[in-house]
């Protein structure tokens, strides 16, 4: 299986300080592992490496200190790592992707923003999400205003089709500060009897310092 997505967050970055780019020019393209045998077709977007695929068995917890979260990932799986540099909108940070399975990938994001101007994190977190879904084509299943541990959040699923494939997703967004978003997303194909719960283990054990 290979699907192309966005890097999800940084689809609208600058929402929450109310500017606003044109989404085809904040799309970062990446990729879900694919079987062996199967290669890309000349008119795809250009992709990233994925990860290789992670065999069946244990899980342990990946640690970022840089950025301060935390996420359960198959053990053995190391993540491929891109910088999210916006800094024409006084944005900038960092994505990481793991191979979850076959068929399904997960990802975190941190997002800070250093520009002048005072930045809604409310607004960052509802045009980040809605920009990550608009940039994968996908469309909103749930969307919820939550709190993780005392801090502002989103959590949201979503479900699409590319290139023949059709995926579900999910994911949680937090406003860990005033000026940062940490998230974790994940989505497989739809149909999969193994990789929903995979993709629901690495969500839900998403933790931020």
């Amino acid at each position: 299986m290979r699907i192309v997505i966005a890097m999800s967050l940084i689809a609208v970055v600058s929402a929450g300080c109310d500017k606003s780019k044109d989404a085809d020019e904040q799309k970062t393209a990446v990729t879900a592992p694919a079987p062996a045998g199967e290669g890309a077709t000349k008119d795809k977007v250009p992709e990233q490496v994925a990860p290789a695929v992670p065999a069946d068995g244990e899980w342990t917890r990946y640690e970022n200190a840089e950025n301060g979260f935390s996420v359960l990932v198959p053990a053995g799986v190391k993540p491929e790592e891109m910088d999210l540099d916006r800094s024409a909108e006084g944005m900038v940070g960092k994505g990481y992707q793991f191979a979850l399975s076959a068929d399904a990938i997960g990802q975190l994001m941190y997002l800070r923003y250093d520009g002048p101007e005072e930045y809604d994190i409310d607004k960052g977190l509802d045009g980040a999400v809605n920009g990550a879904i608009e940039a994968m084509s996908s469309k909103m299943t749930d969307y919820k205003k939550v709190e993780v541990n005392g801090k502002t959040a989103r959590t949201f699923s979503f479900e699409g089709s590319a290139q023949g494939y059709s995926f579900v997703g999910m994911g949680v967004a937090i406003g860990s500060s005033g000026k940062e978003i940490k998230a974790a997303m994940s989505l497989y194909q739809k149909g999969s009897t193994v990789s929903p719960a995979k993709a629901d283990k690495f969500v839900k054990s998403f933790e931020i310092k």
